[in-house]
């Protein structure tokens, strides 16, 4: 599933053969407040859809090249998108429509348009869209802090028992995707490096980086529960900013952020959070990895006593 970009105005992409009629439904949804992108085929609005990430697609049902039912399809296949898409047709048999719904089209409109009902279309199925986000929001919210609970309870009862740290996460990494929405785990310390791949319940060891990757990591500002991530907050600077972006695209995360492990106040190694979009990190997430890093550092160093 894609994560909504937060804008103040909807996107939407509009997908049309008709170079003419493309310009009136511009016009048309920019009359009514929204922003659009144009593009003339259906194979164009798979190159766009990932990059643009809009709120809907208005999405013609005959085109070249790829037809509106066959992009339909790989929306919701090749991207598991689930924002509307309203089908734009001349095509009104039970057929077409039937087939229409089946690739996944939320709603339809045929041509010639009337411009008064794609307008209230558009809007409803906006605002139904967004209903369901706000719903989804709240139960994600939910099960994180449950499953935050939960690693909290079962890192702290490892520490209790001075599990090494190896096995303290081997035990709970399944529990870190469900708390931080992340795809990537990883530890750094002087003497090793682990990262962990997340999948759904598919957890993966990932190969070591390369040392220069390594090297960078450990010249980090080694400063007492020091935090750096990218995309960059206010606070941090833009060096630190344009570090923290390098690394990044060295371990080719889109979103990454640091915490440093701190003992006995020395900096024992460094805490890896990875995803696979460019959001900035909440700051419940941030509060949750400061709060794991201090356990973690607890963990290595009451072991290595």
């Amino acid at each position: 599933m894609n994560i909504p970009i937060a804008r103040p105005t909807p996107l939407i992409l509009i997908a049309d053969d008709d170079r003419a009629l493309r310009k009136l439904l511009a016009l048309a949804l920019t009359q009514a407040g929204y922003e659009n992108v144009q593009v003339g085929n259906g194979e164009q609005v798979l190159q766009d859809f990932r990059r643009l990430q809009p709120d809907l697609v208005l999405l013609d049902a005959v085109m070249p090249e790829l037809d509106g039912f066959d992009c339909c399809q790989q929306l919701r296949t090749k991207f598991q998108s689930e924002i509307p898409i309203l089908m734009v047709t001349v095509l009104d048999d039970q057929e077409s429509i039937d087939r229409a719904f089946a690739v996944g089209a939320t709603d339809y409109i045929t041509k010639p348009i009337h411009w008064a009902v794609l307008r209230q279309r558009v809007k409803r199925l906006l605002q139904s869209h967004q209903a369901i986000q706000q719903t989804q929001g709240i139960q994600q919210q939910l099960n994180e802090s449950q499953a935050w609970e939960t690693l909290q309870r079962e890192t702290i009862d490892g520490v209790h028992k001075r599990l090494p740290i190896d096995q303290l996460l081997t035990s709970t990494i399944q529990l870190w995707q469900g708390c931080f929405q992340i795809q990537q785990v990883g530890l750094y310390f002087a003497e090793q490096v682990t990262q962990w791949q997340l999948a759904g319940e598919a957890i993966t060891i990932l190969p070591t980086p390369d040392n220069e990757t390594i090297a960078q990591i450990q010249s980090l500002p080694a400063k007492t529960e020091a935090l750096w991530q990218f995309p960059a907050v206010e606070e941090q600077s833009e060096e630190m900013t344009a570090e923290m972006g390098v690394l990044a695209k060295r371990l080719h995360l889109p979103a990454l952020l640091m915490v440093s492990l701190v003992w006995e106040e020395t900096v024992l190694g460094w805490l890896l959070f990875g995803r696979d979009h460019p959001e900035p990190w909440a700051v419940g997430t941030i509060s949750r990895g400061r709060d794991l890093s201090r356990l973690l550092a607890i963990a290595r160093g009451i072991t290595q006593k």
